[in-house]
Order: structure tokens, then C-alpha cells, then sequence
């Protein structure tokens, strides 16, 4: 269990963060579309004026002064129900004015003059009381202003180097307000030009220290109509229209919406697929395990035990129950598998056929060492013919369904002892026919007999155990399995043949070790060199004393003194007794042969 989340720990935290990065957009997403909402309600109540130019003000009465005259003319224009003068200053000064609905910000208000907006006649508080008039060097905060600073009533807060005793924590309004530290206008003034001391000289008074006003409308009249009024009547001023407000704001809620969206999908696509692409990694990495094991003698039912076994709670760290059934199942599995090699175990045994005894008959078997080994005991007898292939052919679907024929009637005679070597271009068929004489592959016609046996009209089952017991494979490409060590991975020869596995682990050091890898046992593939893959991939092939070693271009992909040392072990399988056959468009490998033959056209010569 510990391998497989180590194999797949990236995969499933790239997953988590993904969902938490959808959850935590989501979240964003709603908080922007009713913080717009609410703003869009509060810009609706009021009509919001500022003096021309631009300066300190932000937000919707973002301008230059707007003096006490101005304020007195706009309260004059007929419609108008009541104007408050206000003062908006940025707590932080560096914060860009673009961003204003995110920003912090000092609001001052003429508490003398009810607030006009008509959906918030007055803020409404949580805790504690709103300003009155009078008040100085008190404040109200906004809900997440006071929550960023975990400020209550009763709290202090500095503004411009003097402390302001907090004396209310507005609710939550989802909009402008919530980021507001709000003061009576006086103090404002002062905060404004402690900020900007120049100020007064521009002025004639402080009560011309004004960002802007808030404008109230009669119920008879229409808030449009009265904010194109004051526009027209009242000069040097600048007046936003509500509704010309609110569709900017619903604009935005559309804009950040489909953005939002858009940064979702986009989210869900790359995390599907990656996804997706870690399991077709998952999968072909499982298929490739499967070929390997099918390679090392796994039948069907074997590597459907594995599966079933993986897949119990339990089976691999906990839980005694699962384990025993898993057992149970094991058990049958075997049962069943046994019967199914009856047909090829019962025939009669000539000599070679008695590799393939029924797994758990005898506790010592194939890895019992080398003096008991099928091979080492032919080696000083006659040689006997070992791999018989007759006119083997196979082809493959080519374009417009016509077939290709890789293989056209392949002969071929090795005996025990011998080293051939087959020769050929790259393409030229030649892991074709070693995959049909490894039984990896079926013909599409011939015979072929190993150990005197003929093997080419035998079952799934049976090919399998002729497999793990009679073929030891060496490939180019090294197919060892990541998720085992060095050690596991030549170990696993003999899972599969019913064999003593504590005989077999001791049998995989030592043959390490003589390969000069055993130090690294506990090594994973790719923490391994290519010359030591081969290596450790050669031991896994020679674990088991197969009578016939088949390699496909061994030594491809090494250099010069990596292959000889593979080279060295070919020619040694050969002395002992095995039949070896390689194939390769390299020359060296055949150089050490007994016979070269060559591949031309699908027929051996």
C-alpha cells in the first residue's frame, strides 16, 4: 500500500488542490457577485456628486472638492430631498483607486444631515451603537474591516497616528460599507489634512473639505431625472446617474462571472486531464506488469488472484478476515489452475518434459541451486534437441486489411548446450520469432516443440507454465517492474512456478552479487543504471535454470563493457547446459555463437 501511494502521491495531491482550488474560486466567485449586489442596491438609493478634477476622493464620489456652496446649490435643485456631505479617504494610499470595491476606506459623514440613501436610512449595527452628532475620535467599523483586525466594540485603532475608539461593528452589508471605518465628518477633515497639510491654503475653509455628497430624491420623482437636474443646474460638479451606476456594476457581475467560469472550466478540463492521464499511465503500467508476469509463467487465474487479493480491504496491511478469505480464494484458484495443466502435465514425460512438474509438489524445486538444476544435470550427457520450430508463420493486419507476413515458414533446430545466434536488419522480423518461439505469440501456422513437447496448439494455461518453467527471456528494453526492488524483481521468477521463495530470494542475492549489483537490492529501476538493469533483468532470466535463454538484442543498449559482461553470461547459460538462441543486428553477439543464421524476408537461411 505505502508503494502505491508513494507511486501515485503527486497524482492524488494534484487532485485535492484542484478541489480545493475549484471550492475556494467558487467561494470567490459568490463573494464578488454579491458584493456587486449589494452594491448595485446601495448605488440605486442615492445620487452620488463630487467636486470636478480629481484628488484625495475615491469611490462613487471619487473627484476633486467640492465646497460648501456647491453643496448648497445641489440642495436647491428641485427634487432633491435631503444632501449629506461626505469625505472618502483611502486607509492606504498606495492602493490603487481601481480598485475601490476591495478597498479600505475612511468615510466621514455630516451627522447633522440624515443619511438620504433610501435603501439605508441609517447602517444597520451588530454590535454596539452608529455615530451621533458630536461624536469625535470614535469610529464604526465595517464587518470585515473589524474582522480583519479582530476589533470589538470598546477596541482601539490608530488613523493617521491618533487612537479612535471603537464604538460599533456595522452587520455584514456584502457591499461598500463592510470595508469602511467611519467617522463624523469633522474628524475626517482632520485625518484629510494631516495627509495633505496644503490643503487649507486651496480652501476657505474646512467646510469646504469635502470629497463629495450623497443626494436624496423625493418619492414623486425619478432618481435618473433628478441626477440629470443637478447636472444641468448646479457647474463644476461631477454627478453619477444610479441606474447608469448599476448597469456598470451588473456588467461587472457578468464579467467576473464568466471569468470565474471560464477559470473553472478551464480548472476541470486540466485537472480531467490529468487525470485521465495519470490512469491510462496507471493502466499501461498495470498492462505492462501483466506481459511482464505473463512472461515469467503467470496464467490468467494467477494474475486474476493478484487483482481480486489487491483489491480486499486489508489484504496488503490489515484486517485477518480479508487476508483468510483471500487465502481461501488463493487456494481454489490454484486448485482449479492445476486441473486446467492436466492435459499437458499427464501426457508422458520425455526427457526435458520433467521441468514441467505441477507447482507445490516438492518444497525444493528450481531454485534449489545449481547442482539441482534441470540444466547443470544435462550438461555432461549427449546433446538432445531442446526448441523445434517447423515452418512457423505469422502475419499481421497491414493497411486496406491486407495482411503483412512478417514470418514466412520458419525452420529452425537449437540442442542443449547450443548458442545461436540469428542475425537481421532492424524490422526484419526477428522479436517476431522470438516472441513465437517464447510462446508470447501464436502462429498463424507451424509447429513448435520445446523439451520434446509440442507446445504450438497448447491452452493459455499450459503455455504459461511451460513459460515459467522452461524460458528464461533477457529483453532490450530490461522490463523490470518500477514498484519492486532489484531484489523483488529477480525474485519474481519463481512466484509463479510453485518453488521454494525463500530458496528463490536467497538464490536472486547470490546471483546479484555475482553480477556485482548485490549492493543494490533495495534499489528501484530508476534509480539504476541501464548496465545494471540488464544485469539485474539477466538474473531474473537465469533464476529458475531454464533450459532455453532467449534474448533480443541483449546488449543494445550498453556499452562496450556492459555487453561484454551480458556476452559472458550467454556463453556461460551455453557451457552449462541451456540452449541459448539471441537475436540481434549487432555483430558481436554473434561472433561468440555456435551458429549464426539470418533473417531475410521471413525465412531463416
Amino acid at each position: 500500500m505505502r508503494r502505491l501511494l508513494r507511486g501515485y502521491v503527486f497524482t492524488i495531491t494534484g487532485i485535492a488542490v484542484g478541489v480545493a482550488g475549484l471550492v475556494a474560486l467558487g467561494a470567490m466567485a459568490e463573494r464578488i457577485v454579491r458584493f456587486i449586489e449589494g452594491g448595485d442596491r446601495f448605488v440605486l438609493g442615492q445620487i452620488s456628486v463630487a467636486g470636478k478634477g480629481m484628488g484625495m476622493g475615491v469611490g462613487f464620489t471619487a473627484g476633486g472638492l467640492l465646497p460648501a456652496s456647491k453643496i448648497r446649490e445641489v440642495a436647491a435643485v428641485p427634487g432633491v430631498a435631503g444632501v449629506q456631505a461626505q469625505i472618502m479617504l483611502p486607509l492606504n494610499t498606495s492602493t490603487s483607486q481601481f480598485l475601490t470595491l476591495a478597498q479600505e476606506l475612511v468615510l466621514g459623514l455630516d451627522l447633522s444631515t440624515p443619511m438620504p440613501n433610501r435603501h439605508y436610512r441609517e447602517l444597520p449595527v451588530r454590535q454596539g451603537r452608529f455615530l451621533r452628532p458630536g461624536d469625535r475620535h470614535v469610529t464604526v467599523l465595517g464587518a470585515d474591516f473589524a474582522a480583519s483586525r479582530g476589533l470589538r466594540p470598546g477596541g482601539r485603532i490608530m488613523l493617521e497616528r491618533t487612537p479612535y475608539t471603537v464604538v460599533g461593528v456595522l452587520e455584514r452589508t456584502l457591499t461598500a460599507p463592510d470595508r469602511f471605518a467611519i467617522v463624523s465628518i469633522e474628524d475626517a477633515r482632520e485625518l484629510w489634512v494631516a495627509k495633505d497639510p496644503m490643503l487649507l491654503n486651496f480652501t476657505l475653509g474646512r467646510g469646504d473639505l469635502n470629497t463629495g455628497a450623497a443626494v436624496g430624491w423625493t418619492l414623486s420623482e425619478d432618481g435618473d431625472t433628478v441626477a440629470r437636474r443637478i447636472a444641468a443646474t448646479v457647474s463644476g460638479v461631477n454627478v453619477t446617474i444610479p441606474s447608469e451606476i448599476s448597469r456598470v456594476l451588473r456588467s461587472s457581475t457578468a464579467f467576473f462571472s464568466a471569468l470565474l467560469v471560464g477559470i473553472g472550466a478551464l480548472g476541470l478540463v486540466i485537472g480531467g486531464l490529468s487525470l485521465s492521464n495519470t490512469v491510462a499511465a496507471a493502466v499501461f503500467e498495470r498492462i505492462r506488469e501483466f506481459g511482464i508476469k505473463r512472461a515469467l509463467g503467470a496464467t490468467d487465474l494467477q494474475l486474476g488472484n493478484e487483482i481480486f487479493g489487491e483489491s480486499q480491504p486489508g489484504g496488503r496491511g490489515g484486517g485477518h478476515r480479508p487476508r483468510r478469505h483471500a487465502r481461501r480464494v488463493h487456494q481454489r484458484l490454484r486448485r482449479r489452475s492445476r486441473a486446467a495443466s492436466v492435459p499437458l502435465l499427464a501426457a508422458p514425460r520425455p526427457r526435458g518434459a520433467a521441468l514441467l512438474r505441477r507447482p507445490g509438489r516438492r518444497r525444493r524445486g528450481v531454485c534449489d541451486g545449481p547442482g539441482r538444476a534441470g540444466v547443470s544435470r544435462r550438461s555432461d550427457s549427449p546433446r538432445h534437441l531442446m526448441l523445434r520450430a517447423v515452418n512457423l508463420v505469422k502475419s499481421f493486419p497491414g493497411p486496406n486489411a491486407e495482411p503483412v507476413r512478417v514470418i514466412r515458414g520458419a525452420d529452425l533446430r537449437v540442442a542443449a548446450g547450443e548458442y545461436v545466434a540469428i542475425n537481421g536488419a532492424s524490422g526484419s522480423g526477428k522479436s517476431t520469432l522470438l516472441n513465437l518461439i517464447g510462446l508470447l505469440e501464436d502462429p498463424d501456422a507451424g509447429e513448435l516443440w520445446i523439451a520434446d513437447r509440442r507446445l504450438s496448439g497448447a491452452s493459455r494455461t499450459e503455455k504459461s507454465r511451460a513459460r515459467g518453467r522452461l524460458i528464461g527471456y533477457v529483453f532490450q528494453s530490461f522490463l523490470l517492474i518500477a514498484s519492486l526492488t532489484a531484489l523483488e524483481n529477480v525474485a519474481l521468477a519463481v512466484r509463479y512456478t510453485g518453488g521454494n521463495r525463500a530458496a528463490a530470494r536467497r538464490r536472486a542475492q547470490a546471483l546479484l552479487d555475482e553480477f556485482g549489483v548485490g549492493h543494490r537490492r533495495d534499489h528501484y529501476p530508476p534509480q539504476l543504471s541501464g548496465g545494471e538493469q540488464q544485469r539485474v533483468a539477466f538474473c531474473r532470466a537465469v533464476l529458475n535454470h531454464p533450459p532455453l535463454l532467449l534474448a533480443d538484442e541483449p546488449t543494445g543498449n550498453l556499452d562496450d563493457e556492459q555487453a561484454h559482461v551480458i556476452r559472458d553470461a550467454l556463453r556461460a547459460r551455453a557451457r552449462a547446459g541451456a540452449a541459448v538462441v539471441v537475436v540481434s543486428h549487432r555483430a558481436e553477439p554473434a561472433r561468440d555463437a555456435d551458429r549464426v543464421l539470418t533473417l531475410i524476408e521471413g525465412v531463416l537461411k
